[in-house]
């Protein structure tokens, strides 16, 4: 082989040298780019695990949409109540009495009957008896909505019930015994509705033991 050959064969496998280093530099680069541009393909797995978040994720957000509505659905109930509510309220004020004025109708048709009936001589105790019956049917009509009359003659003075506004000089009952009522006290349910005005029992002057 001459020298000029040994030469050109020289240059051959220093060119084919390069070209290796230069390819396998390129493979280096192409990894280190894949490396800092993104990641490599995800593996079949990865795949499957992302997949299933993004249903995951899909699943909450309809799960929130359907929240929402019924957040809403509720809200309108609310709202619908509350009116409701309201329009109950107005009525009960305007009829909530309405079945006690029913049940004063037949006094009023009763004292009617008594004011025509005086207008035609009759005796005084017709009358009265015709007086005395209304108060029993008004007493009765009022008593089915919880009124009822506090008893105090002849009991024991109580504050609670009686107010007293004077003191009747007696031997005839025990001190502090109800002996007069002026004017007759109501319970409405068992609460009071207005108190007896009353007269107590107090011992006569002058009856005290002497001192000596």
């Amino acid at each position: 082989m001459t020298k000029d050959q040994a030469k050109g064969t020289e240059k051959k496998h220093e060119t084919h040298d390069k070209k290796q280093v230069k390819t396998h530099l390129d493979i280096a680069m192409e990894k280190a780019q894949a490396m800092t541009q993104g990641a490599p393909a995800a593996s079949p797995e990865k795949e499957r695990a992302a997949a299933h978040e993004l249903a995951a994720l899909r699943e909450k957000a309809a799960k929130a949409d359907e929240y929402h509505d019924r957040m809403l659905r509720i809200a309108a109930d609310l709202e619908n109540y509350k009116k409701r509510a309201e329009r109950d309220r107005l009525d009960l004020l305007k009829y909530g009495q309405e079945e006690l004025m029913a049940e004063l109708l037949g006094v009023i048709d009763n004292l009617e009957r008594a004011l025509a009936a005086a207008q035609t001589p009759a005796d005084a105790k017709g009358l009265i008896d015709g007086v005395a019956l209304i108060r029993r049917q008004f007493l009765s009509a009022l008593g089915k909505f919880g009124l009822q009359p506090i008893e105090a003659l002849g009991k024991p003075f109580n504050p609670e019930f009686h107010e007293a506004v004077a003191q009747v000089e007696t031997d005839g009952h025990p001190e502090g015994t109800v002996v007069d009522e002026t004017l007759r006290g109501y319970t409405l349910n068992g609460r009071l509705l207005r108190p007896s005005v009353v007269g107590v029992a107090a011992p006569p002057k002058g009856t005290g033991e002497e001192t000596v």
